[in-house]
């Protein structure tokens, strides 16, 4: 019979290095949120009545299906947001949130009195007014983040999200976007998965045009693009800061090969910021080009989480018996 892998020491030396870290970016692709139930980029669309029509992940993520079809667009988006809404967060996205509170919660008040005591030569006040500790750099639309507690202004969405959503036609809300109601959800046939109820598809209040997610399709033009101003802004902070010694490490969580935006990201930045450490967690791509600066998990975004999270409470407990 064959051993089940032991990834003890691994578990382990992913919670002291995120211990020790000054800062830690969340690095999140699709399989960050398959264990809340959601599907991974491969598996959108294995359902049956989009595979009976021959359609893929590919082919229903276009936007000319607002044009040509609106029940197709519609039923395929309306379904993604009704699933966004409603699934259950895993256990893995409330300990990101607790670690960030509890690891980090003395953040401001230490960074103010360094500022205080050493003037602004570390990091100027305006720099310091708008950064966190923690960062989020997803390809995810949705919007799992937001719902465990994580203010918008940190989490980076490149791709958008399914939760705003914008009008390409007004030109009054041309680069506006906009939230659907709170009890909005979209009504479904779930047999031919086309939105049904054509009057009640959403529609831009100045000028009455279908509105679309402010979600960045394949073959896209009007996408009015996601605001990236924090992002660029807490990571050339953090350069400064690494240079100066202090440390990041990147926990990268279910970010695969089919669309390699956040892994190429991650292994941009252990170049750029030498010392940085990766934790990769992904059970099919857990590799890295950069192994001495890398822990790979390979296993799924809720058992590797809550693994390292047993380690960390165990080396907190151990510090505070030394401590007290």
């Amino acid at each position: 019979m064959d051993k089940t892998p032991d990834y003890s020491e691994l578990f382990l030396n992913a919670a002291k290095a995120i211990l020790n870290a000054d800062y830690i970016l969340i690095g999140a692709g699709a399989g960050c949120s398959k264990d809340s139930g959601l599907a991974v980029y491969k598996d959108i669309a294995k359902v049956k009545a989009w595979e009976k029509a021959k359609l893929n992940y590919m082919d229903l993520c276009k936007p000319d299906w607002l044009k040509d079809d609106p029940s197709v667009f519609y039923g395929f988006w309306g379904h993604c947001y009704n699933d966004y809404k409603t699934k259950p967060l895993h256990e893995g996205y409330l300990i990101l949130s607790k670690w960030r509170d509890e690891l980090f919660s003395s953040f401001y008040k230490n960074k103010q009195d360094d500022v205080s005591s050493k003037g602004n030569n570390v990091i100027n006040r305006i720099e310091l007014k708008d950064m966190k500790a923690c960062f989020v750099y997803t390809s995810n639309v949705d919007d799992l983040f937001l719902r465990a507690g994580w203010d918008a202004s940190h989490v980076y969405r490149f791709h958008g999200t399914t939760f705003l959503w914008q009008c390409s036609k007004c030109v009054t809300n041309k680069n506006e976007v906009m939230k659907l109601p709170d009890d909005f959800k979209f009504q479904i046939d779930k047999k031919t998965m086309k939105a049904i109820a054509p009057s009640s598809y959403p529609k831009c209040t100045t000028c009455g045009t279908l509105l679309r997610p402010n979600v960045l399709m394949f073959g896209d033009s009007d996408w009015v693009g996601a605001p990236s101003n924090e992002w660029y802004k807490w990571k050339l902070s953090v350069n400064k800061e690494v240079k100066s010694g202090k440390k990041l490490v990147i926990v990268e969580i279910g970010a695969g090969q089919f669309l390699p935006t956040v892994r190429k990201n991650s292994e941009r930045m252990l170049v750029e910021m030498p010392g940085t450490i990766l934790i990769r967690i992904n059970p099919d791509f857990p590799e890295s080009p950069i192994p001495e600066q890398t822990i790979s998990l390979p296993l799924g975004a809720a058992e590797a989480l809550v693994q390292i999270d047993k380690c960390l409470e165990e080396l907190k407990k151990n510090q505070q018996q030394i401590n007290a």
